[in-house]
């Protein structure tokens, strides 16, 4: 985008955010701050709070640089149109801009200006805490929210996918990425992508609609620059995700997690029967409804028990997934028997499912490359060994995983 047309954007980009903060009912103070970072982030450019708020207040837009005043429009009639070099028209200065444009290249909050727009946190925590996400395929040093990711250098087209990967695209080849999610799917990996709800382009006919389509309410904030001029969308693309429509309603303040009892989900009937049919189990420690002032952990357990515990800490009135590990192999040492339904990475299930023979590690002592210090406080350690068919220790055949059966 040259100059001239950057310029021409920007000031049409300002007139339709002012009309549209006006309408909302949003102060003038508050149009000029978030218009202001909005301006800096999309076309690095400097322009006052107050600047943008006066113009408010006269419900007229000027260009950002100084060239370009009041004065300078005094000239246009009264639905006269004005024809841009970048093909956009916008009515006369004599009542209200209704208008829209496109840039060269696509629609402005799609330029290359700015690639990096970070995820909200609480957004990606609420993914994450449904997806369990291993690697970041499209981030950087700065906005990267997985310990493992791939930045610009790294190059996540050119690299191989992993487990569940969370994906929020740089706006300039959003369609190279999505194409890429919807290939690895082949190799069994699931992405969850977080994009502009751009129904209007190609590759969201082509790939978006062959899986989950999640329709944020709410318009989405980046990094304190107010709320994005373009409405969003979660894309959950794997194996075994169906197609669908989902309109969610999720905002940064009332971050709809579900609470109290609604956050216990239910084993599914099939799921439960394969096992029961196979273990008959007589107790269950957790069962739903909790009844009041019921606290499994201090009582004795069944002979043969169906543990789905609690996720969260935050869940469970007196323990989660760690609590209820530690009694079940309390009542394992009285002669009991407990079949736990336990969250695990993705990884931890292809091993199985290969025959994988596991060993626990403990905690390992890494050490640092440099100094060869030990990590403090480091992550228990699980040794995998995958060996040929002919040598595995473990006398088990490939197992189909019981959601698909």
């Amino acid at each position: 985008m040259d100059r001239l047309a950057k310029q021409q954007a920007c000031q049409l980009f300002i007139e339709q955010e002012i009309e549209k903060g006006l309408k909302s009912g949003k102060t003038t103070y508050r149009i000029g701050r978030e218009v202001a970072g909005w301006i800096e982030k999309l076309f690095e450019a400097k322009v006052k709070p107050n600047t943008i708020r006066v113009r408010a207040d006269r419900r007229i837009c000027t260009n950002v640089h100084s060239d370009s005043t009041y004065g300078n429009n005094a000239g246009i009639r009264e639905n006269q149109e004005i024809k841009f070099r970048h093909g956009g028209v916008r009515e006369g200065a004599g009542r209200p801009p209704k208008f829209s444009v496109s840039p060269p290249g696509g629609d402005w909050y799609q330029s290359s200006e700015w690639e990096e727009w970070e995820t909200p946190q609480w957004l990606f925590d609420l993914l994450d805490s449904e997806f369990h996400f291993d690697c970041d395929v499209a981030a950087s040093k700065r906005n990267h929210k997985c310990k493992k990711y791939f930045s610009k250098k790294d190059d996540g087209l050119s690299q191989k996918w992993w487990g569940t990967c969370f994906m929020n695209p740089p706006d300039s080849s959003v369609g190279d990425w999505i194409g890429k999610a919807k290939n690895e799917v082949k190799n069994g990996i699931t992405t969850v992508c977080l994009v502009a709800a751009r129904t209007e382009a190609d590759w969201w006919w082509e790939t978006c609609t062959q899986g989950e389509v999640r329709f944020l309410r709410r318009r989405l904030g980046f990094n304190g620059y107010g709320v994005a001029p373009f409405s969003s969308a979660v894309i959950v693309l794997g194996p075994n995700i169906r197609q669908k429509v989902i309109w969610w309603d999720v905002d940064q303040r009332k971050k709809l997690i579900p609470r109290n009892g609604d956050r216990f989900w239910l084993t599914p009937p099939h799921i439960y029967a394969r096992l029961n049919d196979e273990f008959h189990f007589d107790f269950d420690p957790c069962p739903y409804p909790l009844p009041e002032n019921y606290d499994s952990l201090s009582i004795p357990w069944g002979s043969v028990n169906f543990v789905n515990p609690p996720f969260c800490e935050k869940d469970g009135p007196h323990g989660a997934v760690s609590a209820f590990v530690h009694k079940a192999i309390e009542e394992q040492a009285k002669g009991k028997t407990s079949v736990l339904l336990l969250p695990v990475r993705n990884y931890i299930n292809l091993l199985m499912q290969a025959g994988a023979e596991l060993r626990p590690m403990g905690r390992i002592p890494w050490l640092e490359v440099d100094t060869k210090e030990p990590r403090k406080a480091p992550d228990p350690t699980l040794c995998a060994i995958l060996r040929p068919a002919r040598l595995s220790k473990t006398g088990r055949k490939r197992e189909k995983p019981l959601t698909n059966c």
